[in-house]
């Protein structure tokens, strides 16, 4: 008895293992493994080659999107770092690709959100509001808009010369340019002072296009021209057409034909632009081509050439109308994009959530095998002392022979008891002989019930019963029963409630189809017959009601 007992507790224990090893690893999807095995920042050096070498805006906005949703609470610092990142490059790629200004400025406000406290990643997003106000201020015209991108680029300065960060360098770009516009150069006086005083190395050209720029621009606002278009021309001798410094190349043959217009000798002027403008069609720059169009069609007709003037103006109108178009176009794709990616949002919490199922499932098995198999040594224990208690016994009835009335009865009140065990044993197997799945059985089924659950609409309709459920499974009733009590302890109507629930959460975050429908209609349409039963099974599901989930998205 003793070594069949120990040999038993083994092979359960083996399988109860296998079992566990089974639980964990059989139903992680790929789809889990493929992308959240992706460190946030590998993925945001996909994004930046997806943007600025492989030309493909959705692919990066995938890696972005996949970052930035990482956020919350419980996140490190360089946690929150990377999401931040991933904000702001959802900002480049709607802003610069899908031409999507609210959207590009929903994920700056995010971006500024979790940036608080991060120099680096702060003078980022103070850099991007700028660029994003100042290139709605060049098509607008408005001069309000322009002071925002002014008052952006200058924080942006004071905290990256403060950080001792490179966005200084692009601060000062870009404060360079918007404060010509508006005619105040002189307010940064200061900044230049300071920018000034930062060391000058052969790598920083940047810098050194700043210092050139600044200078020019200086020179231009005093009425020396001849000097002025000096300064640019060393700007477009010292860079190339590399795609670092090629925008720094146009932009310094735009200011020179400004210098040259400015002393009126406007057919030098044009031949610049014309420079800039092989440049700029070249690298597909649509913005400066833009207005490129633009200064030659007024150059032309300061010159009296009517009809050149009226050929750039044709170009530009027709490039603003390209671009208008292309933009829709592009706001057709980003609608497509965003609605897959929603769906793989969906599919990732359905992922989460199942491994925290898994998870608990594996933790239960394991106590459970792990109290049965502390239950089997103290019952081995036990028949041990019991086996040694009998000898003792056997030697003492040896003894007392003479005692052989008591042993028979003692012997048959052993069989009546044997007897007695042997009928529990047989109700006890009558009692559960109806279940004759087996576990390979009920994890097939279990699979047909959630292909069900979360592909069939007929779960929404309220006739929608577990003889139903049996049905379209191909199976009986007790059998669907048995599963889900045994996979998900709970019975059949509230393993299906829960299902309908997270559908009516979809459709209240839904605005746009069912932003008309009331509390009544949304459980009517879910599958709900009475609004107390939704409102209850709302509270049990989401921990609130349905008036106060609505209130929430609202305010999102």
């Amino acid at each position: 008895m003793h070594s069949m007992t120990k040999k038993s507790v083994l092979i359960l224990l083996c399988l109860l293992f296998a079992f566990v090893q089974w639980a964990t690893a059989a139903r992680q999807p790929a789809f889990y493994l493929r992308w959240q095995k992706l460190p946030s920042d590998t993925l945001l050096k996909m994004g930046n080659v997806f943007v600025d070498r492989a030309g493909a805006p959705d692919s990066a906005l995938a890696c972005f999107t996949i970052v930035a949703n990482r956020s919350s609470e419980k996140l490190s610092e360089e946690g929150r770092r990377q999401c931040t990142r991933g904000y702001i490059g959802k900002w480049y790629v709607y802003f610069f690709h899908f031409f999507d200004y609210y959207k590009a400025y929903e994920s700056l406000c995010s971006a500024q959100t979790l940036a608080e406290g991060f120099d680096r990643e702060t003078t980022r997003v103070l850099l991007n509001f700028g660029c994003m106000y100042q290139a709605i201020a060049e098509q607008t015209q408005d001069q309000h808009t322009l002071q925002k991108a002014y008052d952006y680029f200058r924080r942006c300065f004071t905290l990256a010369l403060k950080s001792h960060n490179t966005d200084v360098d692009m601060a000062f770009a870009n404060l360079i340019t918007v404060s010509y516009d508006m005619g105040k150069l002189s307010s940064i006086r200061k900044e230049w002072a300071q920018y000034r005083e930062l060391p000058l190395l052969a790598k920083d050209s940047v810098r050194i296009y700043n210092h050139l720029f600044y200078e020019g621009k200086l020179l231009m606002s005093q009425g020396k021209y001849v000097e002025a278009e000096k300064k640019f021309d060393t700007v477009i001798s010292k860079s190339d057409e590399s795609l670092g410094l090629m925008r720094f190349r146009c932009v310094g043959y735009i200011y020179k034909a400004e210098a040259l217009a400015a002393r009126h000798d406007y057919s030098a002027a044009v031949a610049s632009l014309h420079q800039a403008l092989s440049l700029s069609q070249r690298h597909n720059l649509k913005d400066a081509v833009l207005e490129i169009c633009d200064k030659l069609s007024h150059y032309y007709a300061l010159m009296g050439n009517k009809e050149s003037s009226l050929l750039y103006r044709g170009q530009y109108l027709q490039l603003k109308d390209t671009v208008l178009n292309y933009q829709q176009l592009m706001k057709v794709n980003e609608m497509r994009f965003v609605n897959s990616m929603k769906k793989v949002d969906e599919q990732m919490q359905q992922v989460r959530h199942r491994q925290q199922v898994e998870r608990i499932v594996s933790l239960a098995v394991f106590v459970i095998a792990l109290l049965i198999a502390i239950f089997l040594w103290i019952v081995w224990h036990k028949n041990r002392r019991l086996s040694k208690q009998n000898v003792m016994l056997y030697e003492r009835t040896v003894e007392m022979i003479k005692k052989e009335e008591d042993e028979q009865r003692r012997r048959k009140s052993l069989e009546d008891e044997l007897e007695q065990y042997k009928q529990k044993d047989s109700q006890k197997k009558e009692k559960y002989q109806y279940n004759n799945l087996d576990e390979a059985d009920k994890a097939r089924l279990c699979e047909q019930i959630l292909a069900v659950m979360e592909n069939s609409p007929e779960i929404l309709s309220s006739d929608f019963t577990a003889e139903r459920l049996a049905q379209m499974v191909g199976s009986k009733y007790k059998y669907v029963s048995h599963v889900i009590n045994e996979t998900y302890g709970c019975n059949f109507s509230t393993f299906i409630n829960e299902y309908r629930i997270k559908e009516a959460c979809r459709r209240i975050g839904d605005r746009e189809h069912y932003g008309n429908l009331t509390i009544e209609a949304i459980a009517h349409e879910v599958g709900f017959k009475s609004r107390t039963t939704f409102i209850a099974s709302f509270k049990k599901v989401t921990g609130l009601t349905p008036s106060e989930y609505i209130k929430i998205s609202l305010s999102r």
